[in-house]
């Protein structure tokens, strides 16, 4: 490929990329609007702020006391009562600022200008989705990426190869209706390339978004991490307000008393379990409606035994890194094909035997160089089934299944 066919092609190329990266604004934004609708990100953002409330509460609270003293702070609110309130309060302040942000932000508004499925699957849904549209224009852009890369390395090296092999840049081998039916093949092949990788990129969203709800014992530890989480914030919160009020506080009974230790505790425990519990009927819904789509290359429901997350997700990216791979090499392919049919067109040919062997040397040598340079995938990776050869000798382009 000469210096100005190439300039040309990197301007595609760039404008390609230009589009790619409009596409992964477009749904970067949308990943995180869905997010921020979510109940569970709301639930998170209220309790931090109610967190971050509670210190300062819990200090204003403790030089009240001393200032007004005791009894006159215990005549207003009942000693047993003091830290529900001040946790109340701290929650109220936490969940009243949430919803401020959130109306500052219009996150509701801006949601509903791409859906208007409100429900938490709809949101799920949403979401994923715009994951998988983003990831898809983040892999064509890697396409796009390695194969400026490669012809930029190539230049040089066809400098070279035509310097050593006295190479005729108007020389051809291959006839009008050949180069004709050989573009058809490879962009038919490339269309069949993407269409796997869209494949592998919503596979590898699905593992990495919904893999824990797969595996039951995942989905066990979290859900009792959850709750354990939830039971010690319920037991630590009341230690700061009761002991300002520790000499005050007089328990009716044995009852009453365990109520006001471990109440919050078993409520933030319970409360937690039954959100959990959703949560996963939540995801593992909307983990079925994409792969369901995916038809044959749908992953399984759960994983097999000795497989997890990680294998899975290792495989996918193995398979991920080698269609780029090829799809770099066939792009490559396609413009050294359409280069030779707009010479064929324009007449500026020869057909000489001699200026043949020379090209065919010289691009079986450059296509070697390519794959050289190309990064390496692991040969204990797992590979795709199946192989169709697209032209021998100097043009070999794989194609390859997803699993």
């Amino acid at each position: 490929m000469e210096s100005n066919e190439f300039e040309k092609f990197k301007e595609q190329l760039e404008k390609q990329k230009q589009k790619n990266n409009k596409k992964i604004d477009l749904y970067g934004k949308r990943v995180r609007i869905a997010a921020e609708n979510s109940f569970g990100n709301k639930i998170v953002k209220a309790l931090l702020l109610s967190f971050l409330s509670y210190y300062p509460l819990s200090i204003i609270s403790g030089i009240l006391i001393k200032t007004l003293g005791l009894s006159v702070v215990t005549n207003i609110i009942p000693a047993s009562t003091f830290s529900s309130i001040l946790i109340g309060s701290s929650l109220g302040v936490g969940t009243i600022a949430t919803f401020a942000i959130n109306k500052k932000e219009d996150i509701k508004k801006r949601y509903k200008r791409f859906s208007d499925d409100e429900t938490e699957i709809g949101k799920l849904k949403e979401k994923t989705h715009a994951q998988i549209e983003l990831e898809k224009a983040e892999n064509r852009n890697k396409v796009v990426d390695s194969v400026i890369e490669i012809l930029e390395s190539n230049q040089t090296i066809q400098n070279k190869l035509s310097s050593q092999f006295n190479l005729d840049k108007h020389a051809t081998t291959s006839t009008k209706s050949e180069a004709e039916k050989h573009i058809k093949e490879l962009s038919s092949l490339i269309s069949e390339q993407y269409a796997n990788l869209d494949i592998l990129t919503t596979q590898n969203v699905l593992n990495s978004n919904f893999g824990k709800i797969r595996s039951k014992g995942e989905r066990r530890y979290d859900t009792a991490l959850a709750i354990m989480f939830a039971f010690s914030f319920g037991i630590i919160l009341p230690i700061i307000p009761n002991m300002f009020v520790q000499e005050a506080i007089v328990y009716s009974s044995s009852f009453a008393k365990f109520s006001a230790l471990f109440g919050p505790s078993i409520v933030g425990a319970l409360s937690t379990c039954g959100y959990m519990r959703k949560r996963n009927s939540n995801f593992s819904q909307v983990f079925n409606h994409f792969n369901l789509q995916l038809g044959e290359n749908a992953l399984p429901q759960t994983f097999e035994k000795g497989e997890d997350i990680h294998t899975e997700e290792e495989s996918i990216q193995s398979l991920i890194n080698q269609q780029i791979r090829e799809l770099t090499l066939g792009t490559i392919q396609l413009k050294e094909s359409q280069g030779q049919l707009e010479l064929l067109n324009s007449g500026e040919v020869t057909h000489n035997n001699e200026s043949a062997a020379t090209v065919s040397v010289n691009k079986l040598d450059l296509y070697e160089s390519m794959q050289a340079l190309m990064p390496q995938i692991p040969s204990d990776r797992p590979q795709m089934e199946g192989a169709r050869l697209v032209e021998a000798n100097a043009h070999e382009f794989v194609k390859r299944r997803p699993m």
